[in-house]
């Protein structure tokens, strides 16, 4: 939402957008899809901006999480980042939101909430990226269960005329973007394309090639109207398997991905305004091969033995299991928003959206018909300023799916401005996720070919799921010491959990469901945990200019939960709750940069993760305790009338260690990046 108040009026957009980088105070967009300034947020947020993204020297966009207490970044692979806050994650993290220039990236279909590498945006378009900590179901539903990341990109007319970036190093590192701006009369057009590719961590079957164009429009078609058009696509070429694996082949997958948003502004006057979003947005992934039966029996017994085995289940020596995870997404979602100002200190945003999903998997749900999940939502945040010092703010989302009945996430919050620099915040919310087409509707079956003889039932279909509950209480600290340059956000919070999805891997198969290599056990997700996470993040940041910083996070997390317990059979695998361990009990961040003569700069990101499990890790031993250290080196000069930055970033400086398996070490990295802009 484009409007600021100021003086008890909204501001036009283009004064808004100075205040948001000029004010006292940051300015959010997204904490309850009203503009205000952060102490008035109805939450804690975190706001990582475009000096602090380029001096990250982060290569993708998972990376930059690692500047925000509480959450947890780890990579299953070198091409598969995965992001939770506050944990609660397996390896298909699903409980987060991530918003890109209003449109929703969370995409549950199969596995995982997030695919960010189908995100379409050049991380130097992005203008911020503001991070909400803590449940935001109250302003944009179900999929804000635990937290919204709201990626902001920057206006067409905010691009330099031309823009070409390179990156060359380490492990096979070979990056390439490039972006143009156009000036159309009353509308600025901004084309990026660009190549990403690496070799991924060592020991792993990971190498990537990303290929990305994106698109940006923006047109004042009238003194009171604008329209943004929005369009992108991904091509990714992903290498995928498991070296001594013969059940996990190496191979090559193929992933598309494409949209086009348009949204349409009406400026009414400085006190109301009114957009209309639509976007479609389709997904398709390839992924096919096969197996042979006798490879992916125990490798210690004799092939007679083996033989043996596969003719008790009528089976042949060359009897082969076809796998083919080919899968196609389309997307339709249209959404009303309209912000007034109802009286000089009160303002109100309210609207109504529906979203259309439409799913193809056979191999994921065991059919050639379409999944079609269908959700209306109806959201309202109320604003009023109820004295000098108070500001209440009232808000819920009410979505109904074509599955279930209509789920009602409400939030109440106060905001007490001890002085014009300190607030102290409070906030209590009720939140629920409804269960994901995977969770609820998954069927993965794997036959013989010929035979069509049940091998193995990896995933049951889980009927009567009920959504997840979170019931949140937070109390917040907010003070910003302009003449210091200081911040310090303290939060301190308790979320409970009820009816948490969990897999239970033990589950027994349905009538005809005993399979050759499972037996009587077929996965299925149930309502088996709960979960009560408390804690307390503090974040100190010192920002004496806007390419200067040092800040400090640290977050301490306990958890209570019950839940599926791990087994007992192998005295390295766990044997306690597993939900309880997929919170680190501590972790933290320094980072910090500083501008010298002659164009130099320096910057470094330190951070502390201790143990944790992802829970669905190969062996599920806990991932001890880490550090990691990322430098970067760089210096700005000008070539002619071209503007152009060098740099030396390496990553994971000192020894490797582990972030998502013990058994994965992760090792350093290095690599030069030329950056023109005229």
């Amino acid at each position: 939402m484009l409007c600021l108040a100021i003086g008890g009026k909204l501001a036009p957009p283009s004064q808004a957008a100075e205040d948001t980088f000029f004010g006292d105070l940051p300015v959010v967009l997204s904490a309850s899809r009203l503009m205000q300034p952060q102490d008035e947020a109805p939450g804690a947020t975190t706001i990582i901006d475009r000096a602090m993204i380029r001096a990250s020297g982060a290569r993708d966009l998972a990376e930059l999480l690692r500047l925000v207490p509480g959450f947890q970044v780890a990579s299953r692979s070198g091409h598969t980042p995965l992001t939770t806050y506050h944990g609660l994650s397996d390896d298909a993290p699903r409980r987060m939101l991530v918003r890109v220039d209003g449109r929703s990236a969370y995409s549950p279909y199969f596995v995982s909430g997030i695919e960010w590498g189908k995100i379409s945006v050049d991380i130097e378009d992005i203008d911020r990226i503001e991070v909400f900590r803590g449940s935001n179901a109250a302003a944009y539903g179900t999929n804000a269960f635990l937290g919204v990341v709201n990626i902001v990109t920057r206006p067409a007319a905010d691009t330099p005329r031309a823009r070409v970036t390179s990156n060359l190093g380490d492990d096979g590192i070979r990056d390439t973007r490039a972006a143009l701006r156009l000036d159309l009369g009353s509308a600025a057009l901004r084309l990026s394309a660009g190549r990403q590719q690496d070799e991924g961590q060592p020991d792993l079957a990971d190498n990537r090639r990303v290929d990305r164009a994106d698109m940006r429009l923006d047109w004042r078609n009238a003194p009171d109207q604008q329209i943004e058009i929005h369009a992108g696509l991904v091509n990714s070429k992903l290498e995928m398997g498991t070296f001594d694996d013969p059940s996990d082949p190496l191979r090559n997958r193929g992933d598309d991905a494409a949209f086009g948003q348009i949204r349409w502004r009406l400026t009414r006057s400085a006190e109301e305004e009114l957009q209309v979003t639509y976007f479609h947005q389709e997904e398709r992934s390839r992924d096919a091969y096969r197996l042979l039966l006798r490879e992916t029996l125990d490798p210690r017994l004799p092939p007679a033995v083996i033989d043996a085995v596969l003719a008790g289940y009528g089976l042949t020596p060359d009897a082969n299991v076809p796998v083919d995870f080919a899968n196609r997404v389309i997307r339709d979602d249209i959404e009303l928003e309209h912000v007034q100002r109802l009286r000089h200190d009160s303002r109100l945003v309210w609207g109504a959206g529906h979203r259309e999903d439409r799913l193809w998997s056979p191999a994921i749900f065991n059919t050639d018909d379409d999944i079609v999940n269908r959700t209306s939502r109806l959201f309202g945040h109320l604003e009023w300023r109820a004295g000098s010092r108070w500001l209440l703010n009232f808000g819920a989302t009410a979505e109904k799916s074509n599955s279930g009945k209509m789920h009602t996430s409400p939030r109440f919050s106060a905001n007490y401005h001890l002085t014009p620099g300190q607030t102290l915040k409070f906030s209590v919310s009720r939140a629920y996720r409804i269960p994901t087409p995977f969770e609820a509707r998954g069927d993965v079956q794997f036959r013989e070919a010929i035979s069509g003889r049940l091998i193995r039932y990896t995933l049951q279909p889980s009927n009567g799921l009920d959504p997840e509950r979170l019931t949140a209480t937070e109390l917040g600290y907010l003070g910003n010491f302009l003449n210091k340059r200081v911040t310090v956000d303290l939060r301190v919070f308790e979320e409970r959990i009820d009816d948490l999805i969990e897999r239970d891997k033990d589950a027994p198969a349905p009538a005809g469901g005993t399979s050759l290599l499972s037996g009587n056990v077929a996965p299925q997700y149930r309502n088996t945990g709960e979960a009560q996470i408390r804690g307390a993040e503090l974040s100190l940041v010192y920002r004496p200019a806007l390419n200067r910083w040092i800040g400090l996070n640290y977050a301490n997390l306990d958890i209570n939960a019950k839940g599926v317990t791990g087994t007992l059979a192998d005295p390295l695998q766990i044997h306690e709750v597993l939900a309880t361990t997929t919170v680190p009990t501590e972790s933290a961040a320094l980072f910090a940069h500083w501008t010298f003569g002659e164009g130099w700069s320096a910057s470094v990101i330190h951070t502390f993760t201790g143990s944790m499990n992802w829970y669905a890790t190969r062996t599920r031993l806990i991932v001890p305790a880490y550090h990691r250290t990322d430098v970067r080196f760089a210096r700005r000069f000008a070539l002619g009338r071209t503007r152009a930055e060098a740099a030396l970033t390496l990553q994971n400086a000192g020894s490797g260690n582990a972030d998502f398996s013990p058994e994965q070490a992760i090792g350093r990295r290095s690599f030069l990046s030329l950056s023109l802009e005229l």
